[in-house]
């Protein structure tokens, strides 16, 4: 009798491919599938004949992924992928009678028996009992297992409890900081060991210690920080981990993560609990056999894209869950949490309207309304506007001359501000190489300075000033009003061959006058800034800017000017805080001695903004290249940039930042009103211009029929 047959190979039979004049078709790789691929999909190198079938074997290797990871996890715990199955129905009524358990294990009954008397298949009652015996294993292994020595120095619970005990109290104390930084690296050698981030392990730099330190602060204390981080440094990574290694330390804690959106928070959120579900060795070293981190379904609430509630946590019943993520236009209501972390509340487009930054100001308010005494508040993220949330809470950075100290200033939010490139940097900003290896780019192995620059270009290109240093060197430069122009004073006002002082040879500045401003401060910055003046130019000999000088650097500074450049002209500004300067009776006696002309200057809100002789008067001279500025050595660069970041932040209506230094752009005007009046009597001399030709009966020695204003060197 002939065999029956279709027609069409089976798959033990069918070849893959086969030839035609139009080329060869390879068939579909789904197992139980002998179709060939259609040529408009051979073209695209497909390996299947259907989307469809794409899906399928997609899902089913996605599958067996899981399945051997899952049975890849057991082995490591000493068992087979078989024993873990069948916990059904037959198995919770064997775990209920134990002496039927012991009687099989003993042989006296049989599989037969045990089936008649419950009412299961004997199959079935056989397939239990290997869970069972597998249920009892681990529950021998369990009461032997405990946390290696590497592991339990990674994970220093005990070490968080007595931070958490000590408190704000204790917050200074050899043995808070002790722990402090025993945690810290404990931090750093298990993000190291049990993370990858591309395959590689991941980077912790020092600023990113800094933040951990000062986020684990937060937390025992109940402070607030506030992280100001450029884009793109791994803050988000730092603080996935960070989670992930608190939630393992301490399960019991209660974390909420604010995002600026719901999809940004859920993907935050998914990372954490990505490790947590499937980092194999995390779980093996941290948890008892046959444990994880995620509860079983009937024993919790299951795990969602918005929160996480871990199987290790004790509290019973307890409504906030171990983790969760939320969007800024999220309901906050009814959380309790211990650890509340904001990250990057704001970005462009929430930002743009003054009504959208004042939304944002009221959510961050809302949020928090989720801190108690003890619950630890970190908002980190990137500046986006000169008035954005950052600017708000830097004015509530605490007691002034106390950074980094311990204080307990009810509405203290401790700050952080990291630039991605140092503005102290003594290299030429427009040469490209060398940055990296100068210290002076904060992330070089994943942001170059190059990288940085490319990005500054574009900001540029696309018409948007301020941007880069707002974003990525977090100093937001004003949007309205600005008076200087930084890319003007670049390209007129920079001498990069001279350096500070004199100079020498073909450097060395012509024969003219000196006068110098110095603004005294006790406690703050006191700066001193000294100009050569000749033939309507200026030019900067030296500045110097110290902190908490007092009475005794400012007349160090004098005596050294006096002797290095012959400098006796000095103006200083004279108000409440200087007024005991010049009666002083050292600066009287300095005066006499070197033959110093000290003469104060009355600063007000209204002559620094005064258009003729004010700071925004300056302006045309730097942009005109009526003034120059060394910029030919690493110190004078140094000293340069320090000035134009003063000047930039300088609007129409006066500083745009209360909270900025102004010290030596205040100590650069001071002498400016004379020197104006300078460069008017040389202009005079020059045309042979008889100043009272205008006035009858009013000459140089009388009073001008509009008044007389008293300005420095009047």
């Amino acid at each position: 009798m002939a065999e029956f047959t279709t027609g069409r190979p089976t798959r033990k039979e069918k070849d893959t491919t086969y030839g035609s004049s139009k080329g060869i078709r390879p068939r579909c790789e789904l197992k139980e599938c002998t179709n060939w691929i259609p040529r408009k999909r051979v073209a695209h190198h497909a390996k299947f004949c259907s989307k469809e079938h794409t899906r399928l074997a997609a899902n089913r290797r996605n599958t067996a992924k899981k399945k051997a990871a899952k049975n890849a996890a057991l082995e490591v715990q000493g068992f087979t992928s078989n024993e873990r199955e069948r916990q059904g129905d037959t198995y919770r009524d064997l775990m209920a009678r134990p002496d039927l358990v012991e009687l099989m294990n003993r042989g006296e009954v049989a599989p037969l028996y045990v089936a008649n008397l419950l009412g299961y298949t004997t199959g079935a009652v056989t397939r239990a009992m290997q869970a069972v015996r597998t249920t009892v294993k681990l529950e021998e292994l369990k009461g032997e297992w405990k946390r290696s020595w590497k592991v339990r120095a990674m994970l220093p619970d005990w070490k968080l409890k007595r931070l958490r005990e000590l408190g704000p109290e204790g917050e200074g104390t050899e043995e808070f900081e002790k722990l402090l930084d025993e945690l810290v690296r404990a931090y750093a050698i298990f993000s190291r060991y049990y993370f990858q981030l591309e395959g590689d392990r991941p980077i912790v730099m020092d600023f990113h210690l800094i933040w951990i330190r000062s986020i684990i602060v937060a937390f025992v204390t109940g402070g607030k920080q506030n992280i100001q981080s450029p884009p793109r440094h791994g803050k988000s990574e730092m603080l996935v981990r960070f989670c992930v290694w608190i939630i393992d330390m301490f399960p019991n804690i209660r974390i909420m993560w604010v995002a600026a959106n719901a999809d940004v928070a859920k993907l935050m959120l998914g990372s954490v609990k990505d490790h947590l579900t499937h980092n194999e060795k995390l779980i093996s070293d941290s948890l008892p056999p046959g444990e994880t981190f995620k509860p079983k379904r009937e024993d919790s609430k299951p795990w969602s894209s918005k929160e996480v509630k871990v199987r290790q946590q004790s509290h019973v019943g307890q409504k906030s869950s171990s983790m969760i993520a939320l969007g800024r236009t999220t309901k906050i209501l009814s959380r309790d949490v211990d650890l509340l972390i904001v990250d990057d509340l704001e970005d462009f487009d929430s930002t743009r309207e003054p009504s959208q930054r004042e939304y944002s100001r009221n959510k961050f308010a809302e949020i928090g309304t989720r801190k108690e005494e003890r619950t630890g508040w970190v908002n980190i993220g990137s500046r986006q506007h000169p008035d954005d949330i950052y600017s708000k809470l830097m004015a509530l950075g605490g007691v002034e001359g106390r950074e980094g100290e311990a204080f307990d200033h009810p509405l203290a939010w401790r700050t952080i501000v990291n630039s991605a490139h140092d503005d102290n940097c003594q290299l030429d900003p427009e040469v490209i190489t060398g940055h990296d290896e100068n210290g002076c780019v904060l992330f070089p192995q994943v942001r170059s300075y190059r990288w940085l620059m490319e990005k500054k270009m574009e900001m540029e290109a696309l018409g948007i000033p301020g941007a880069y240093e707002m974003r990525y060197l977090n100093k937001p430069i004003p949007t309205t009003g600005v008076v200087f122009n930084m890319k003007t004073i670049r390209e007129e006002c920079l001498d990069r061959d001279r350096g500070t002082g004199l100079g020498e040879g073909d450097e060395q500045l012509p024969l003219g006058r000196l006068v110098a401003g110095l603004d005294p401060s006790a406690r703050g910055v006191q700066a001193a800034f000294c100009w050569h003046y000749r033939d309507n130019k200026m030019s900067m000999v030296n500045l110097e800017a110290q902190k908490a000088g007092g009475f005794a650097g400012a007349h160090r500074i004098m005596e050294e000017w006096h002797h290095a450049y012959g400098l006796t002209d000095w103006f200083y500004e004279d108000n409440a805080q200087q007024v005991e300067f010049f009666n002083d009776p050292r600066t009287r006696d300095l005066a006499r001695n070197l033959g110093l002309s000290i003469r104060p200057y009355t600063t007000s809100g209204r002559n620094k903004q005064d258009p003729e002789l004010g700071i925004s008067s300056m302006a045309p001279w730097y942009h005109s290249g009526r003034i120059s500025l060394p910029y030919g050595t690493a110190e004078a660069r140094s000293k340069v940039n320090m000035l134009l970041r003063q000047l930039e932040l300088w609007t129409t209506d006066g500083v745009s930042n209360k909270k900025a230094l102004t010290d030596i752009k205040m100590a650069s005007w001071f002498p400016f009103p004379t020197i104006v009046k300078w460069g008017n009597k040389d202009r005079s001399i020059n045309l042979k211009i008889d100043p009272g030709s205008a006035y009858p009966g009013y000459g140089t020695d009388t009073q001008a029929p509009w008044g007389y204003t008293a300005y420095p060197g009047g």
